[in-house]
This record gives C-alpha cells, structure tokens and sequence, in this order.
C-alpha cells in the first residue's frame, strides 16, 4: 500500500495524509512492534504470531517510514527502528561489527 500512496503522490494526489496515511501509519505501528519483539497480546492470535524476528524485508517499511516520518514529521519510533536495522548498509555493518568482535 506504501508504495501506491508514494505513486499516487508522485502523479499528483497526496495519499499520505488522507485516511490511507493514516491507516498505513498504523498498520506499519502495529507490525514493527511485535517484529521488535513486544509482547503479543492474548487477544492476538491467542497470544503467539509467527515472527520473521528481523527478516522482514526493509522495503516494506522504508516507503511507509520515510513518507510519514520524514516527510511529514510523524513519530514513529518503532518503524523507525525497524526500518534502521533492516536497511542492508545497517545489515552489513552489524555483520562487519560481529565480525571484527569475533577477531
């Protein structure tokens, strides 16, 4: 949905801060927490949700993020640290970091 907010933008007609925004800020709100590793509520899935625990693809996020968060100033912590941690520079940084610590 991101990325069809972000076209539809581009060609003219501002998604981002209609209820779509808003929704997608939301939605993007609820994922990153629990991919963060927030506990899941008993009313969710009874409690337990597959995770993909910090292989989500960053595109998924970043569209999202970067509209909401930088564009238009909305505080989205957890998309943010999401988004972060899932960039591949930041993938391959870590991956050089532990390395380094492994010498």
């Amino acid at each position: 949905m991101s990325h069809i907010a972000e076209t539809s933008k581009i060609q003219g007609t501002d998604l981002w801060t209609r209820d779509v925004g808003t929704r997608i800020r939301y939605a993007l709100g609820f994922h990153s927490r629990y991919e963060l590793g927030g506990s899941v509520p008993s009313w969710l899935c009874g409690g337990t949700v597959d995770l993909r625990a910090g292989k989500i693809d960053f595109a998924i996020t970043e569209v999202g993020y970067n509209a909401l968060n930088k564009r238009l100033g909305i505080p989205m912590t957890n998309t943010g640290i999401l988004t972060m941690q899932n960039r591949p520079g930041e993938r391959i940084r870590s991956t050089k970091i532990h390395l380094l610590k492994k010498l």
